[in-house]
């Protein structure tokens, strides 16, 4: 998410009729202060509804990570964005295909005079899009970005085939973050904490590890251990992609997220015991983790 950056327009070939599609899903997703801060700054989520709604103020209970949206491959929707920060902000929706307008990137998206906006305190914007394929990927400000991130805004974004549902009980998503803006000091999070509570598994049961990295700026690596021992998973797909079949042999589990980066694993825990989920900045010096319990 930084260096040399192209923009390329795309025009509707001449005579071309847009088709008719579906109405679509209606979801509404509110940025708002959690109440407490991070170092000097107000700590910031997400609180994420069902249908086109406006939360009574008081009545938020926002999260971050936000939790992760679940949308099905070729199903139209609509998210309302709602802005109850003090400050601007926007939503993109990192590594889906869509009109750029929608995209969330302020002042850049969309074609004179339409041009992507910021949200402003006290307003929204709607956001369409349908998306072409199912994988994983992440939504996020991309206003203020350093701030805003490091401070809450982001979530996970899941898309899955028709044919598909997300089944927490197997599908396991572990955001990786960082707690604030000092890049010496705030810790790394999985999932909005340093440490989590155990995680249960079975032995034998095939699970999908989603990894979202979405740090502002530093590269963290991930691994699953067992004692001084590095477990086995094998890759399935990056960004939202299904790798080729010579990409996905078995292989030590660890990987480096820099930001903006997914991978998806799968994960057979071969027999009971105990293990963790670690992640990592500069060698271990600041680190999160997630104890694995396998049983029978």
């Amino acid at each position: 998410m930084a260096g040399l950056v192209l923009g390329v327009t795309a025009l509707p070939r001449p005579g071309a009729r847009a088709a008719v599609k579906p109405a679509p899903r209606l979801l509404t997703l509110v940025a708002a202060p959690r109440g407490d801060k991070l170092g000097d700054l107000p700590a910031l989520g997400y609180q994420l509804f069902a249908g086109d709604v406006d939360p009574a103020p008081g009545t938020l209970r926002v999260v971050a990570p936000g939790v992760p949206i679940v949308l099905t491959r070729g199903q139209p929707v609509a998210i309302k964005v709602v802005n109850r920060l003090q400050d601007s902000t926007s939503v993109h929706w990192h590594g889906i295909q869509l009109e750029s307008y929608f995209d969330g990137v302020v002042g850049w998206g969309g074609l004179a005079p339409q041009v992507t906006p910021a949200i402003a305190p006290g307003d929204s914007f709607v956001a369409h899009f349908t998306p072409p394929r199912s994988g994983t990927f992440i939504y996020h400000t991309h206003l203020n970005d350093l701030e805003q991130i490091s401070t809450g805004l982001y979530g996970a974004l899941i898309v899955v085939d028709h044919h598909e549902s997300f089944d927490p009980d197997s599908d396991k998503v572990f955001v990786l973050s960082r707690g604030g803006i000092d890049d010496e000091k705030a810790p790394v999070l999985i999932n909005g904490v340093v440490q989590a509570a155990p995680l249960s598994l079975r032995a034998g049961k095939r699970y999908r590890l989603r990894f979202v990295g979405i740090t502002a700026a530093a590269t963290v690596t991930v691994s699953l251990k067992s004692g001084d021992s590095v477990a086995t998973w094998r890759p399935l797909a990056k960004d939202g992609a299904d790798l080729p079949a010579s990409y996905t042999a078995p292989k030590p589990a660890t990987v480096a997220l820099d930001p903006g980066e997914t991978y998806d694993f799968e994960y057979v825990p071969a027999a009971p015991g105990q293990f963790v989920l670690e992640a990592s900045i500069r060698k271990g010096k600041l680190l999160a983790t997630v104890p694995f319990q396998v049983a029978p």
